[in-house]
């Protein structure tokens, strides 16, 4: 150890785990080598003590000089010995599948033990010996006692007293219930420039609060701090220096909270959003927190009480917490046919020394009301790319770059890839991943009375039918039925009856089919009352016969509207309204389960209300990286293959003010310039201006 060497000291609330390991041995005379195990483990604060020790010792045997600590623990051995059985978990592992390889991983947490009526005596089992001048205190409230004013004793000595000038951070992983007891109200007061409060999202949620999930970080990232600023259930938690809240391996929020200044920074994975990563795997684990905050820990023993600017320390044990808990996960307890299995302290120690996951991390933009996320147009692209301007410029260069290099070219945004699709656009992010889980949510939990329906919006060309079939296949397999009806093509009602024999011939095939109704508003809104009671109850009429329809995803393009903000006619405008609703428009709206505004090659269109005309979105920048994605996607360029192209043409593919029929006219351009054995798209393959000029400005 080194003179400049921190001491760091670990409590808490501790557990004792039970760990069953699953086996295969069924019958006293079966030759199968993998029986059942049952192994104790210590968990909560003895958990994060262990993690801890074995990085501090990694750190020694490596030489380096930096973020050395010495470790003590606040109780002593004793307390293992003599816990109450309610500080008792068990859970049950089995072999999942990891690469080539079989891993215990838990399969079915059991819960806890018998609840006494009484707290466990943290006090009778502090460790007398460490001494009181600490640097780093680290506090795992679990919610199991120890936060209580009844353990008051069993609190380190460093915080019973005030103006200890050895003390630099107190480091709190709190559990739920979040921002309540005694511990808490005591930290918060007497040491908030010195505390470091570190919660899962997951606990935060169970509190009265709106924070999406799943949707895009941006969304789920100014919810979480809309919610912290002005959400009074849970404003308490801004008492501290330094609040981290964790959304699984896939990121964290980190609020740096001076006395002035506030900044929320968000730390991402581009590729998943929150549980995206972990669904992937098969199986759970335990300990997942301490490894998020035996990471922060090792970071900041490198950071002093007085360092203004520690931004980057804080970075960077947040993401060595986030890597380790990815290793956690990815090796479980260990090999199914290795000899000894448990926490693999040696591989997450290794992971939180020297991360092997990468992450990106941006700062959120200030928040000036409640409510401002929900209208917020910031994305993480262009605060990246452009910055906080008001009025940035289309980010040209960064399409040609996706056009070129594909996804490689975008790191550290966030993007979401469904099937063929992949997309960088926040609104068209947030609506696919609404649509794929109400289409999961249907298929699984739904019995099919009536059919999901959804609606899709965009101008034409845009490829409304795209995206939806992409994740539908995803979702349903890729021999899902697709079927097509275009109702402007329809001479009348009748029609309807033999499009609704051919959706229930294939529901009765015992598959869930996707049916398009394109232009569904055509004929000025004929078609929407007779879409009504298929939609709202699951038959239609043919004759005097009533037929069930069935299972099925009814999804409506439409043709007179780009989004579904501007469909219908304006309630301004009563005759228009009145004629409207007629034709039954709003009534068919309220049946829609959701929609999906598709955006295509162009900027995005609004609505003009005085002119009533669609004019283009100045804000909406990154079109041209649209574009780049598209032109790959139709060259069916889907990996890291370099496009190789005469820089004026992508210039100009990606430049060019309109393609006039939206993706379409992109398709038909390209496919003119790629000529057949040629592997690079030359300028000299432009077809003549008069073909060119139906599809663009020549």
């Amino acid at each position: 150890m080194t003179s400049n060497t921190k001491t760091v000291l670990v409590t808490g609330d501790v557990i004792v785990d039970h760990h069953i390991y699953e086996g295969r041995r069924l019958k006293p005379d079966s030759f199968d080598i993998i029986g059942t195990q049952e192994k104790e483990a210590r968990g909560g604060a003895g958990l994060l003590y262990q993690i801890l020790d074995e990085v501090s010792r990694q750190k020694i045997q490596s030489g380096s000089k930096e973020g050395q600590f010495e470790l003590n623990f606040g109780l002593n051995n004793d307390v293992f010995k003599e816990l109450y059985s309610n500080l008792h978990s068990y859970a049950v592992w089995k072999p999942c599948k990891s690469q080539n390889d079989y891993v215990w991983r838990m399969v079915q947490p059991l819960g806890y033990g018998n609840s006494p009526k009484l707290y466990f005596p943290y006090s009778k089992f502090v460790n007398k010996e460490v001494a009181s001048n600490q640097n780093v205190l680290v506090i795992d409230d679990g919610g199991l006692g120890f936060r209580l004013n009844t353990q008051k004793e069993a609190w380190p000595e460093i915080i019973q007293k005030e103006g200890s000038k050895s003390l630099e951070w107190i480091i709190l992983k709190m559990s739920n219930p979040v921002g309540q007891g005694d511990l808490w109200r005591h930290l918060s007061t007497k040491f908030k420039e010195k505390l470091v409060l570190i919660l899962s999202i997951d606990d935060i949620r169970r509190e009265e609060v709106r924070i999406t999930r799943g949707i895009s970080w941006e969304r789920t990232a100014l919810d979480l701090a809309d919610e912290l600023c002005f959400n009074p259930d849970i404003s308490m938690l801004l008492n501290c220096r330094h609040l981290i809240i964790n959304f699984s391996s896939e990121g964290a929020l980190y609020v740096d909270n001076p006395d002035s200044n506030r900044i929320f920074r968000l730390i991402y994975d581009p590729a998943h959003m929150e549980n995206e990563w972990k669904g992937k795997i098969e199986g759970h684990g335990l300990g997942f927190m301490s490894c998020f905050t035996a990471g922060i820990v090792s970071r900041f023993v490198e950071v002093s009480e007085n360092a203004v600017k520690n931004e980057n320390n804080v970075d960077a044990g947040i993401k060595a917490g986030l890597s380790a808990m990815r290793t956690m996960h990815l090796t479980g307890h260990g090999q199914v046919d290795d000899e000894q299995i448990g926490f693999p302290l040696t591989k997450v120690a290794e992971d939180i020394c020297r991360p092997s996951n990468k992450y990106a991390s941006i700062a959120l933009p200030e928040l000036e009301n409640a409510g401002d996320s929900i209208n917020s147009r910031w994305t993480i692209m262009t605060a990246h790319f452009k910055g906080a301007k008001e009025n940035p410029l289309p980010l040209y260069d960064i399409g040609i770059r996706a056009a070129l290099l594909g996804p490689k070219a975008l790191t550290n945004i966030p993007y979401a890839k469904f099937g063929k699709l992949f997309t960088v656009d926040r609104n068209e992010i947030e609506s696919l991943r609404n649509m794929r889980k109400m289409i999961i949510d249907y298929e699984k939990y739904d019995k099919g009375k009536k059919p999901l329906s959804l609606a899709v919006f965009g101008s034409p060309g845009a490829g409304k039918s795209f995206g939806i079939i992409q994740i539908a296949e995803g979702v349903l397999g890729r021999d899902v039925p697709i079927l097509e009806f275009n109702l402007s093509q329809f001479a009348g009602p009748e029609d309807l009856i033999g499009a609704f024999h051919q959706v229930r011939d294939r529901i009765l095939e015992g598959t869930t089919p996707v049916v398009f109704w394109d232009e569904f508003d055509s004929k000025k809104y004929l078609w929407l009352q007779y879409l009504l009671s298929p939609m709202q109850d699951g038959k239609f009429q043919e004759g005097q016969l009533t037929h069930p329809i069935g299972k099925c995803i009814f999804i409506f393009a439409g043709g007179t509207s780009f989004d579904m903000e501007n469909f219908g006619e304006p309630k301004e405008d009563k005759k228009a309204w009145d004629k409207y609703k007629l034709k039954k428009g709003p009534d068919f709206v309220s049946r829609l389960s959701g929609y999906l505004n598709v955006l295509g090659p162009n900027r995005r269109q609004c609505f003009d209300k005085k002119t009533k005309i669609w004019i283009d979105d100045p804000m909406d920048v990154c079109f041209p990286v649209r574009r780049g994605l598209l032109i790959r996607s139709i060259l069916k360029l889907f990996g890291d293959e370099y496009l190789k192209i005469d820089r004026g043409i992508l210039s100009a593919l990606i430049e060019v003010e309109k393609y006039n029929h939206g993706a379409r006219s992109m398709e038909k351009i390209l496919m003119q310039l790629k000529q057949p054995g040629d592997d690079v798209i030359r300028r000299s393959n432009l077809p003549p201006a008069e073909i060119m000029s139906i599809h663009a400005d020549y």
